[in-house]
């Protein structure tokens, strides 16, 4: 075997070719399987490794092993739910997923212009109804980022890449703890502001909130203005903490800070579908606009 080829947990060799290769992260590898997708642990083979090589290596497929059982985990007790991928099944070797061939919200975002209001809308409350389903299953999702957000056939949105969750027993108050890195509930929103604002502003904005592995909260001045955009105030609330425990309340809609209604953007929106209970199969009808780059007069 190859120096450094990458083995199932049983120690015996992936097998695929780089055409099967849809996704790469940290600790997995997303193997596309005919219509679905197979999500692996980056395992490398220990031969022909030095000692100290070995050592090393070994601790990093430990690790990425114990970040796939941890994203087994939260499909376990999450899924389904309209705005997490579809696990179709979950194995020894990994984790069978529905394969979405529009790809990533992040690589949308950059090739494609900014599309109406209610698409707009209707992609930040699935992202809200999504995250708050995790926290009421008392998971913390840390990673959720444009990349984590993979576009359907029907131009929804699904979430994916679990594996640096964090799962607190069902009976904790989530609103209470933190991990041993500091992750907290608040954090989490945090971070789900970022995607609001990236969606709304029509352009990826990501600000590392655990650069040492601790939380750091940074100054509202050093983050940009979401004053002018669709939910500009529930952006600035997630970014400084107004949330105690969740962006909507029991009734399924965004709390106060939304805008909607003296925001005239939002006047050609359903509102019956701009809540909770509205999120999952889109019917509304979309089509992307590539970026014609050789028109500079396009504006955001």
């Amino acid at each position: 075997m190859l120096k450094g080829g990458l083995v199932n947990p049983d120690g015996s060799r992936l097998r695929f070719v780089m055409e099967d290769v849809t996704g790469m992260g940290t600790f997995g590898i997303v193997l596309r399987r005919g219509k679905n997708a197979l999500k692996v642990a980056k395992v490398r083979s220990l031969s022909g490794y030095s000692e100290e090589e070995t050592t090393i290596l070994k601790s990093d497929n430990e690790s990425n092993l114990a970040c796939l059982e941890v994203e087994k985990d939260v499909y376990r007790r999450a899924a389904p739910f309209p705005g997490i991928v579809e696990c179709i099944g979950i194995s020894n070797d990994g984790i069978l997923m529905a394969y979405y061939e529009r790809g990533t919200l992040d690589d949308h975002i950059k090739n494609n212009q900014k599309p109406d209001v209610a698409r707009q809308v209707h992609w930040i409350m699935s992202a809200i109804s999504t995250v708050h389903h995790f926290h009421k299953c008392n998971i913390l999702v840390d990673d959720i980022a444009l990349r984590n957000m993979l576009l359907t056939e029907d131009w929804s949105i699904k979430m994916i890449d679990f594996g640096y969750c964090v799962l607190f027993p069902p009976e904790l108050d989530l609103t209470t703890v933190e991990d041993e890195h500091g992750l907290t509930i608040k954090g989490d929103i945090f971070h789900l502001g970022n995607l609001i604002y990236s969606i709304a502003a029509w352009e990826k904005f990501h600000f590392e909130l655990y650069p040492h592995l601790r939380y750091e909260r940074p100054p509202i001045n050093e983050l940009p203005d979401p004053a002018p955009l669709l939910f500009g105030k529930l952006i600035q609330k997630c970014w400084t903490g107004a949330f105690v425990c969740s962006v909507l309340d029991g009734h399924g809609k965004v709390l106060d800070g939304s805008d909607k209604g003296k925001d005239k953007r939002f006047a050609d929106v359903d509102r019956r579908k701009t809540n909770s209970d509205a999120i999952g199969t889109s019917t509304a009808s979309y089509t992307a606009r590539p970026i014609d780059t050789s028109d500079t007069s396009i504006a955001y």
